[in-house]
């Protein structure tokens, strides 16, 4: 089993203006970024290339990001996951499919840095 990737950052929304705005608030922290637009292809991404710190998406097509973590929990318990959503509640079920974090799409760029910096950098 490869290690994971202590400067991955694996984004993962069905926007991708969103997940080009997050990395571009990430790029001061010199981090690779992998891109998916579903949990499915993220998975994927996962099982290859062992990012070290994923942000996800709740509401997305194929495969939502409930059972993105319900899904990678079942074989990886390492890799933190940072929930996000711009829709109000529904962030605390992902708490307990076993994200590490959660956020509203409303936050800064310190916060986002902070999360970073905790669950990847510390």
């Amino acid at each position: 089993m490869l290690p994971h990737s202590k400067n991955t950052v694996l984004l993962v929304d069905d926007d991708a203006d969103f997940r080009q705005y997050v990395a571009v608030m990430l790029k001061h922290l010199s981090l690779n970024f992998l891109h998916a637009s579903d949990g499915m292809e993220a998975l994927s991404y996962c099982h290859a290339q062992k990012p070290g710190l994923i942000f996800t998406d709740i509401n997305m097509p194929v495969l939502d990001g409930y059972d993105f973590i319900i899904k990678l929990r079942e074989v990886d318990m390492a890799i933190p996951i940072i929930a996000m959503s711009s829709e109000e509640g529904g962030l605390q079920k992902a708490l307990v499919h076993g994200a590490n974090a959660i956020l509203e799409k409303s936050f800064s760029q310190d916060v986002i840095s902070n999360c970073v910096k905790k669950y990847l950098l510390s």
